[in-house]
């Protein structure tokens, strides 16, 4: 009799903590348009009151927050303001408070909080927590080593990112040849094509995909752009000229073909031999040059 008092007075609990939680967060369905960005951060509370509110549940209130990002990601008003989604890195950092070990926030907010007009650096602060939590977590570390390196051009950190996932027993076999080429190699278009490639198929929400599908297109741009300009040089080597327009590298037998626009544009060649393409104007900030920031593991 005592424990079914008990499992009823724990509903009651749990029942009105719940209660509690959804007067405090009512303000979440608000029109952030109308309010500035620090004042949608003052509807979360501080971690110190939500262990309050929730007392010992804080793995419940860990998915709770989760929950809520999710939410907050999918609702479509916040994706059109001048600065999309404005409480996602909050929430995602009130889950991981409430309960460091909870995997899933770190590897969603490593991938949605990159997305266009976000601040991608706060996705790597955000993994680098993971890192501290979960070592072994391969999924965090593999997805700091993309931020690093696609975004941030840390190349140094991202090769040492890499390594640390491919330390882990549950690593696939392909990630200790990529963080080795990665280290030899510096930031070339090659490797983050290689890193996207292996991200897109553990990508579920269509959004993030898409993104993704994006940069990946991007990437192809740049790598046919460097093939494109190497070839030009060399027909210029064996012809003695620069050539009047691409397809001269093609009847020269420099190239087979020229690759195809991904985007559905077209390459052009400059009169100083470089070459752009009609949808990218600006080249993408990847360089072969490896920045070396250090080997610090934050």
């Amino acid at each position: 009799m005592n424990s079914i008092k008990k499992g009823i007075l724990s509903i009651i609990v749990f029942a009105l903590i719940c209660g509690l939680n959804f007067g405090l967060h009512r303000h979440l369905r608000s029109d952030y348009s109308e309010i500035r960005q620090f004042d949608v951060l003052e509807t979360l509370p501080t971690t110190q009151v939500a262990k309050l509110l929730w007392l010992e549940l804080d793995s419940v209130a860990a998915d709770y927050y989760y929950l809520k990002a999710i939410q907050h990601f999918g609702t479509r008003k916040y994706m059109k303001m001048k600065h999309p989604h404005p409480l996602l890195a909050a929430i995602l950092e009130l889950s991981t408070d409430m309960d460091p070990y909870f995997d899933r926030p770190y590897t969603f907010g490593g991938l949605s909080l990159t997305l266009m007009g976000m601040d991608y650096t706060l996705a790597s602060k955000l993994l680098f927590k993971g890192r501290k939590y979960l070592p072994d977590n391969y999924k965090i570390a593999y997805l700091l080593g993309f931020n690093l390196f696609y975004f941030e051009h840390r190349y140094t950190e991202a090769a040492n990112a890499f390594a640390a996932a491919a330390r882990s027993p549950e690593a696939p076999d392909f990630l200790a040849p990529l963080a080795a080429r990665l280290a030899a190699q510096g930031g070339s278009p090659e490797m983050g094509l290689a890193f996207i490639e292996e991200i897109l198929p553990t990508i579920d929400d269509e959004r993030l995909k898409e993104s993704y599908m994006d940069r990946r297109n991007a990437l192809l741009v740049e790598i046919a752009l460097n093939q494109l300009e190497k070839a030009v040089k060399q027909y210029q080597i064996t012809q003695g000229r620069l050539p009047e327009s691409l397809n001269d590298l093609v009847e020269g037998g420099i190239i087979p073909a020229i690759p195809e626009e991904p985007f559905g544009g077209n390459y052009i060649l400059r009169e100083d031999g470089s070459v752009i393409s009609s949808t990218h104007k600006d080249r993408l900030r990847i360089s072969s040059k490896a920045v070396n920031d250090g080997d610090s593991d934050e």
